[in-house]
């Protein structure tokens, strides 16, 4: 299964697989940027897979989700058919610094989270992972 990456709606971005941007506060869902067919899809397996994602600006309270798309689906409703984990806590004792130097990845200025997600067995040639985190306070 190839997967496209997305990430929207708070101040994240995805680290591993890479992202569509390096953008951390994007707001306008469902995806950061548009899908671009010429950009390399990320090889996930399906079973448990290492989802690393890092936070720009400290959100106290916003959980996580990730949901699969099929096909290069970016519309809204095509991620709430495969909903892979939803409410994913937040460290809210995070010491999380912006910088300005937003292109650097991993920044160590940033909060690292990882995950291990189940990846479920679907036949897709281009499917997108999506992570949303919403800002709660």
């Amino acid at each position: 299964m190839l997967c496209q990456v997305l990430v929207a709606r708070a101040h994240t971005r995805l680290v591993c697989p890479e992202p569509r941007s390096l953008v951390t506060g994007a707001k306008q869902g469902p995806c950061d940027a548009a899908d671009d067919p010429l950009q390399a899809a990320f090889q996930l397996s399906p079973g448990y897979n290492t989802i690393h994602w890092e936070e720009s600006i400290s959100h106290p309270g916003a959980p996580a989700r990730f949901a699969l798309s099929r096909d290069g689906d970016d519309s809204g409703g095509s991620f709430e058919s495969c909903l892979l984990l939803d409410h994913v806590p937040h460290d809210d004792n995070a010491d999380v610094l912006a910088s300005t130097a937003a292109s650097q990845r991993p920044n160590p200025k940033y909060h690292q989270y990882k995950i291990t997600l189940w990846i479920p067995d679907v036949q897709c040639m281009r499917c997108h992972l999506q992570l949303v985190t919403y800002m709660t306070d």
